[in-house]
Formats: C-alpha cells, structure tokens, sequence
C-alpha cells in the first residue's frame, strides 16, 4: 500500500492505494500540509472481489452504490434510498459526453483510469491518457513489450478491449457465459430459462464473476469463425444442445449444469488459467 499526495488551488489532495486500486481518498484545505493528516472528509473506494471495477462509495455523508458497462466504466451511482445522484455516459475515447451529477463523484473512467481534475488526463498508474485525443501523453514504460509500435497508443479497439495498468493494449474482458447465451443484446429470447439466466453466479458477482481479463490476443482467437470444432459461442450452443438432449425440460436445468460447462470450454480453450482467485 503506497500514497501521494498533491496541492491545487490551497486545496490538498491524499491518495492511498492498494496496489493498482485507489482504496481512500481525502481532501484537505493546503494549511494543514504539516499537521497530522486529516481523518475526516475520507472517501472509501469498494471494487468487485479481485477487480479493478468500483462498486462503492462510502463517505460521511452516505454509501452509494456504483453500476458499470461491460468495460468497467461507471454509468450510474445510487444512494441508499436507490436515487440516482451520478450518471454518464462515454464517447469512443473514454470522455464523458453526458452527465448527471457532480463529475468529481465518481472519478473513475476507463477501467484502471482515474480522473486528475486539476489536469484534465486520466491517470493510468504507470503515465496518464488523453480523452481527447484517445492516447497517452507518454511513451509505454515497457516499449515494443505493450505489443505496438506507437509507443504511445491505448489499444486497438477501445469498444472492446482495456489497459488497466497503462503498460500495453493486450488486455481483454472475456465473457466466459457469453452474454448471448442468458441476455442477448439482439433482443432474442436467451438461451437459459429464467430461473438461470437472472442467477448472480451466471450473469457473474463480486467473488464469481463472468468476466475475466484475458490477454487480447488469445481473446480474438477465442471467436475465429474458421477454429476446428468452432470458436467459444458456438461451443457453449454445442453444449447447450447436448445437455437439451439429456434434459428435455429446461426448467429442470441446474446452475452447476451450467457452471460445469464453462469450466470445461474455459479448459478447452485454455483460459482457465485466467480465472481470478481469491482467498
């Protein structure tokens, strides 16, 4: 656990992570650099079990809880009596295009990203990104490593793929149940009855969760329509169909049924060893 600290405009900023995650943050008025630091005015950061993905925020004034997107990205946040008092939205690059709320609330952006307001760039840990161009303002610390030649790039596609660390590009939030399977974006009638497709262990939870952070290039290797035996959606369908055969009524269909399959296509497919861990 490290921290730093900063002063702008007569106001003093601590930051304390726990390695790559902002865990507490206080704000200070400058006066008070050389006494014993402040206690009060604290701001607890809350992440979904071994994630980068906040999912509260508790203050003196209340908890709120914190929704993301598949990214990772903060889109709405919620008081203890369920009203919304933060809400946004992002362009391409990660620049909040609308808003509702104080944008300083909730100042989390690109998975891994924490908003300087005093700068205007997103800090990454490693060097800070631009919005507004969608790049870094500084060379990749680990050079032709992040694996692209502009030293100075985020990722390839910012739809899809995430740089937690600000190192390289090279990572990706798989789907281990894809999403088609228990909620179509299409609108089509998920594939799982909905005593299943609504379970927290199948839609993914904090200790449990679905997604889990792959490197890119596996990821697309993943979804190659022209893989012997298929590429990771069509398998989970092949699996689908054939514990239909077993078990004609769906509702009779378990969770572990369900788990059992991901676990063996995730070993299939050799990204087992991707699955988060925790004590």
């Amino acid at each position: 656990m490290f921290n730093h600290s900063k002063i702008s405009f007569s106001k003093k900023t601590i930051l304390l992570w726990l390695f790559f995650v902002l865990c507490f943050q206080n704000f200070s008025f400058a006066k008070s650099i050389y006494k014993t630091e402040p206690t009060s005015n604290l701001t607890t950061w809350v992440y979904e079990e071994g994630s980068f993905v906040p999912s509260c925020k508790i203050t003196e004034r209340g908890v709120y809880s914190i929704i993301s997107d598949y990214l990772g990205r903060p889109t709405q946040a919620f008081d203890k009596d369920d009203k919304l008092v933060w809400s946004g939205e992002y362009d391409i690059y990660g620049k909040i295009k609308m808003l509702v709320g104080n944008k300083r609330s909730i100042p989390f952006r690109q998975l891994g990203q924490y908003e300087d307001f005093e700068t205007e760039l997103y800090y990454n840990r490693y060097r800070y990104y631009d919005f507004n161009t969608g790049a870094y303002i500084s060379r990749d610390p680990i050079e032709l490593e992040g694996n692209n030649l502009n030293l100075y790039a985020y990722v390839w596609d910012s739809n899809n793929w995430i740089d937690v660390f600000g190192l390289s590009g090279a990572t990706n939030l798989h789907h281990t149940i894809p999403r088609e399977i228990y909620n179509p974006r299409s609108g089509a009638s998920p594939l799982l009855p909905s005593h299943l497709a609504n379970d927290p262990d199948i839609i993914g939870k904090p200790g449990n969760p679905n997604r889990w952070s792959i490197p890119q290039d596996e990821h697309i290797a993943l979804h190659k329509k022209n893989r012997v035996g298929g590429d990771y959606n069509t398998r989970w369908k092949q699996e689908l169909n054939n514990l239909e055969t077993r078990v004609s009524d769906k509702n009779k269909w378990t969770k572990k049924d369900i788990l059992d399959i991901r676990d063996k296509l995730t070993k299939e497919f050799g990204i087992d060893k991707y699955k988060p861990k925790y004590k």
